[in-house]
């Protein structure tokens, strides 16, 4: 972008364009953690609870139970079932194999083949799909248009806003967009068959073709899904902290409920 700022003798307006979106970028990085602080915290205390009844609480309950030598109901025994596998050896290794499948997960994630599968998925998900169409759409058509007002050529400036993306799928798609708009098929239609971007994205590269305004409609395009995308990070972010405090109280609650109902059924059965 700089060097054809030179070129072209526009150094303050790519310098101010650079500005913008490298601001835009921090901030939605930001907004996101900030979204995703809270949630994570109350996923992080839900396991540890979960592992202090497994191992510390169920245990000191079980032998108070076995020593009234009554029948305890299923909830009961289905708790103290979990608790004893979870202290087997058996559980050690399956936890063992667990952590050992993370780490591999990880470490294939971060690998070129296992990138992108996780970027293919991230496209089929609910909710999160949405977010990543509208941040891919976003940082293409914001840095394609800040390339082309500062005096880029198209083809010159499509590798550059190609490689900006964050997601494979989207860059290898692309690439083969620009390879239709090197061999004079416009730009609207290549983009179109990439099947990344929304309907909206199509039409205003369509508009801008044909009026000489492709840059306008470029930025004219960020911006509106930049507002799009801050309403489907928090969207996200809204259902992600009540199914965190719904798996909370499945967890509370179906613990609650082995108690009570054992307590109940040794009362019952237990002439003192």
């Amino acid at each position: 972008m700089l060097r054809s700022a030179e070129l072209t003798g526009r150094m303050d307006e790519a310098f101010d364009q650079l500005h913008k979106y490298i601001r835009r970028d921090v901030e939605l990085t930001r907004q996101v953690r900030k979204a995703l602080i809270y949630p994570c915290i109350l996923l992080g205390l839900s396991v540890v609870v979960c592992l202090i009844i497994v191992i510390f609480a169920i245990p000191r309950f079980a032998d108070f139970f076995k020593s009234f030598n009554a029948e305890l109901p299923l909830p009961t025994r289905m708790l103290m079932a979990v608790a004893d596998f979870v202290q087997s050896p058996a559980g050690w290794v399956t936890g063992a194999v667990l952590v050992a499948l993370v780490i591999g997960l990880v470490l294939y994630v971060r690998t070129p083949g296992g990138r992108r599968n996780l970027h293919a998925l991230e496209l089929r998900m609910p909710l999160v799909s949405t977010v990543v169409t509208y941040s891919s759409t976003e940082r293409f058509t914001r840095v394609l248009g800040a390339l082309l007002d500062a005096g880029t050529p198209l083809p010159e400036a499509l590798p550059t806003a190609i490689d900006c993306s964050n997601n494979t799928i989207y860059k290898e798609r692309l690439s083969e967009a620009m390879e239709g708009v090197l061999a004079g098929q416009g730009f609207a239609d290549p983009l179109a068959r990439t099947d990344l971007f929304p309907t909206t994205v199509i039409q205003m590269v369509r508009v801008g073709e044909r009026t000489g305004e492709l840059s306008t409609q470029l930025d004219n395009s960020a911006g509106f899904y930049e507002e799009e995308l801050d309403y489907a990070v928090d969207k996200l972010t809204a259902w992600f902290e009540p199914l965190t405090i719904v798996f909370i109280g499945i967890v509370v609650g179906f613990v609650a409920l082995a108690m009570v109902s054992a307590m109940y059924g040794i009362y019952n059965q237990v002439k003192i």
